[in-house]
């Protein structure tokens, strides 16, 4: 399947419904996608993750949350609670983690099983409110309200000229 030919898939909406379906399957938090002028937050911190992948097509795929909300996603992928001794490095380990399979899944999703893709490790960074900012205003941003908190994902696409 090509996106460059098949104009009734969206990859925005196969990115967030597997972003959606990854969060509930793996972490046990749900998530609907929501206008991202209604994602409000108090967070000063954020953790944001990005991988590249290579293939058929070649893009960029990542997501930011308020560190509180990786905590969370940590906690419950490890099956622990909020309070046990949880570094901020499982609060990051555990976004790189759920970035890593939304990333295979929605390329799984958006072009069959057959097409191989290369997909780069998942790369971290602690961000502040001007990033999260600055990535709420970019247009291929999907804003997910995940229990009630505010996270972004994005999907970049960049077809492999021949």
């Amino acid at each position: 399947m090509s996106l460059s030919t098949d104009n009734t898939i969206d990859p925005a909406d196969i990115l967030a419904e597997v972003a959606i379906a990854v969060l509930e399957k793996q972490a046990f938090m749900f998530g609907e996608r929501s206008p991202k002028d209604e994602l409000i937050t108090e967070a000063e911190t954020f953790c944001h993750a990005s991988m590249e992948f290579s293939g058929p097509v070649c893009g960029t795929v990542g997501i930011e949350a308020p560190v509180e909300v990786c905590a969370e996603l940590a906690a419950n992928i490890l099956g622990v609670e909020m309070d046990e001794s949880l570094s901020p490095e499982d609060a990051g380990d555990a976004l790189q983690e759920l970035l890593n399979v939304i990333c295979g899944q929605s390329l799984t999703a958006l072009y069959g099983d057959e097409p191989v893709f290369d997909l780069s490790i998942p790369r971290l960074e602690e961000v502040g409110c001007v990033d999260w900012e600055m990535e709420m205003a970019v247009t291929d941003t999907i804003g997910l309200l995940v229990d009630e908190e505010p996270v972004l994902i994005y999907l970049k696409l960049k077809e492999d000229l021949p």
